[in-house]
């Protein structure tokens, strides 16, 4: 009997995607990219949301925005963070990516209670960290703009 694409004896043994799946991940790893810009945006927008307005309801929707964004921003980061580590090591570069995503997630609260102190309070500074979060999305945008190649996610 002979192995399939996809058995321990096949084609997946050396990490090479049978022939649908490279074309179904080219597209979705191509709109991965172009989504960064986006993401950055809305989550700036649902932090800008949170600074402008002592209302309850639209705080709540500047932080229901800002966390939506956040989880869609994971997991096109770490996409983008591993797409150009071989296959046998994107387990190492992904809990490196994970291990600094807890660190920041450790410095967060003290560098915005810092930023807090210079411009006047915890509200100022997620206007400082929305503002941020535009400038790194702009920047990204017009980094990527002209490189939207497909990240390769089944390859070596």
């Amino acid at each position: 009997m002979r192995p399939g694409p996809g058995s321990a004896r096949g084609r997946g043994v050396r990490g090479e995607p049978h022939r649908g799946h490279r074309r179904l991940a080219e597209p979705i790893c191509s709109a991965a990219v172009r989504l960064l810009p986006l993401e950055f945006g809305l989550s700036a927008v649902g932090l800008v949301l949170v600074f402008a307005t002592v209302s309850p309801v639209v705080i709540t929707v500047g932080v229901v925005l800002t966390g939506f964004d956040t989880g869609m921003l994971l997991p096109t980061l770490l996409t983008w963070a591993v797409n150009r580590l071989s296959f046998d090591r994107r387990g190492r570069g992904t809990g490196l990516w994970t291990g600094v995503l807890f660190l920041g997630e450790f410095l967060c609260p003290l560098v915005l209670a810092a930023v807090g102190a210079g411009v006047g309070g915890l509200q100022g500074a997620l206007a400082v960290l929305g503002v941020a979060s535009a400038v790194v999305g702009l920047v990204i945008a017009l980094v990527l703009g002209g490189h939207d190649r497909p990240l390769s996610v089944t390859e070596d």
